[in-house]
């Protein structure tokens, strides 16, 4: 039966509904609850993730309960226009996309405040992670972006995104220039099973992203003094073109 609370003096009552609680021992390392349901997530094959989690480590998307990473593919596809491509059961790509993305979110936004052109008509664009299709090599990719834009088009253009055929390898592009490709050192650890302090992870990640948002504002600012402005035209940096499946 849902819960109610109220939001303020003059707010209505707002329902909150409660996640499932079942019996099964939660997968988060260290936890010591049995109160785990089975993550809801359903891949392209109709493979099922069969892992538990409790209440206080899984995460509610769309109201059904899913571990850590794909609650992150869930929300990413609940933001993306292409909502049919569900990854193998074990593939990070969107979630990765979309949590660097996140984490880069405020950094970017802030750069391109920085280098907008008003006076030209620019506007800043976001756009939320999603699915594409790289025709030339028929690569499954997740990107996030972000762009500015006046009337000719796109003038600039930042995206991270994850190839499906790699997940843990980020690209980061700003225009049709790769600048970067890195595996985040949270996910290197990960695959070699490694464990470190919180202080520890939250100064690798400060660096990790520090690191990334001055590569990006060099290359902003080397673009943004070429004179020119072209409108972006979907170029793949490496080759051929890519279009939304």
């Amino acid at each position: 039966m849902p819960l109610f609370r109220r939001s303020g003096k003059s707010s209505p009552e707002i329902a909150v509904v409660p996640g499932p609680i079942g019996d099964a021992p939660c997968q988060n390392g260290g936890c010591p609850n049995h109160t785990g349901v089975v993550c809801s997530y359903l891949d392209r094959r109709g493979r099922h993730c069969t892992t538990t989690w409790c209440p206080d480590h899984y995460r509610l998307v769309g109201g059904l309960a899913y571990c850590p990473r794909h609650a992150g593919i869930m929300t990413a596809l609940s933001l993306s226009p292409q909502k049919g491509h569900l990854p193998e059961l074990d593939n990070r790509a969107p979630s990765l996309a979309n949590w660097v993305g996140t984490d880069l979110d405020g950094g970017i936004r802030d750069l391109l405040r920085q280098v907008i052109k008003a006076a030209d008509g620019e506007t800043i664009i976001v756009e939320p992670v999603g699915y594409v299709y790289t025709v030339h090599d028929h690569t499954h990719r997740w990107e996030r972006a972000w762009k500015l834009a006046n009337h000719t088009g796109v003038t600039l253009k930042i995206s991270v995104d994850v190839d499906e055929t790699n997940d843990s390898l980020v690209r980061i592009r700003v225009g049709q220039q790769t600048i970067t490709r890195v595996v985040p050192p949270w996910v290197e650890r990960n695959s070699r099973h490694q464990h470190v302090e919180a202080q520890t992870d939250v100064r690798e990640r400060s660096d990790f992203y520090g690191a990334l948002l001055r590569q990006i504002a060099d290359a902003v600012g080397q673009q943004r003094q070429v004179a020119m402005q072209r409108p972006y035209i979907g170029s793949d940096p490496d080759q051929g073109t890519y279009t939304p499946r």
